[in-house]
């Protein structure tokens, strides 16, 4: 009682996905890949643009089905994976890759190495490689580990992209100021209570929660959107959405605690 829970709509299921994907596309957005954005979209180019990207926390074979509904929608967007043994599946990130998809490095290595800085960034190009080694790799995005006390985006206060051939990062590297930023972390577009580091500077917003108010977002935004999406979260049958469901409530209840704890913290000092 009191520790908040997720929303029990049927929401996110790979079905509800294919509706936002279509209403992106039929809103009149031009969907690109994060190395794309970087690249090509310039402050004259940026209207109806969307970058879309996901990100690869576990259940990598979710993200081979929502690879498939994008490419089947005619859309190329940016898969992040995560270098642990049950997430970088090389047969699975050549196929999402085979799509047409971009793929990126989601790297938490200051979390790995408990904030040794030097072992960190060690770890990081040793990672890299990993995931060079099956397909090209340019653009990486944080993950953001909650429950660690490490940030692994202070990483780049000692490096920069360009050491390794990097055009960017997903969170650091693209203007917020100017493209409203969107993501169901937390099993809610409206997630900040549960999102914990997955943030970004901006003034930015929209009044959304459900998949079905995001639909609506864009049917009447005329300016670019980034949108985050976990493919772990989208079920494509019952058991898959109560797993989800479930999943997503533990970690919203244990990121509760957290909150909880560090305001107390704070408002004791």
């Amino acid at each position: 009682m009191g520790i908040p829970g997720v929303s029990v709509i049927m929401d996110f299921t790979l079905d509800k996905y294919r509706d936002l994907a279509a209403a992106i596309l039929s809103s009149g957005y031009t969907v690109v890949t994060v190395e794309n954005y970087l690249k090509e979209i310039t402050e004259e180019k940026c209207g109806k643009v969307c970058v879309l990207r996901h990100d690869i926390d576990r259940l990598p074979g979710n993200a081979v089905e929502m690879a498939e509904v994008e490419q089947a929608a005619g859309i190329r967007s940016t898969y992040y994976f995560r270098s642990t043994k049950a997430v970088f599946r090389p047969r699975l990130v050549r196929a999402i890759n085979g799509m047409g998809h971009e793929i990126g490095y989601h790297y938490e290595t200051l979390a790995k190495t408990q904030g040794d800085h030097a072992a960190a960034y060690r770890l990081f190009r040793r990672e890299l490689a990993q995931i060079r080694a099956v397909c090209r790799v340019t653009t990486v995005c944080p993950h953001g580990r909650p429950f660690s006390r490490w940030d692994s985006r202070e990483l780049w206060l000692h490096h920069d992209f360009e050491e390794d051939d990097l055009v960017g990062d997903a969170l650091l590297s693209i203007d917020y100021s100017r493209t409203v930023y969107l993501t169901e972390t937390g099993r809610s577009w409206d997630s900040g209570k549960f999102n914990i580091r997955d943030r970004v500077q901006s003034g930015l917003h929209a009044s959304v929660r459900t998949t079905d108010d995001v639909i609506c977002f864009v049917r009447e935004n005329n300016g670019p959107i980034a949108v985050q999406v976990h493919p772990e979260r989208w079920a494509s049958s019952p058991t898959a959405f109560a797993l989800s469901f479930v999943r997503d409530w533990l970690a919203n209840s244990l990121k509760y605690v957290i909150v909880t704890a560090r305001r107390r913290r704070t408002a004791s000092l």
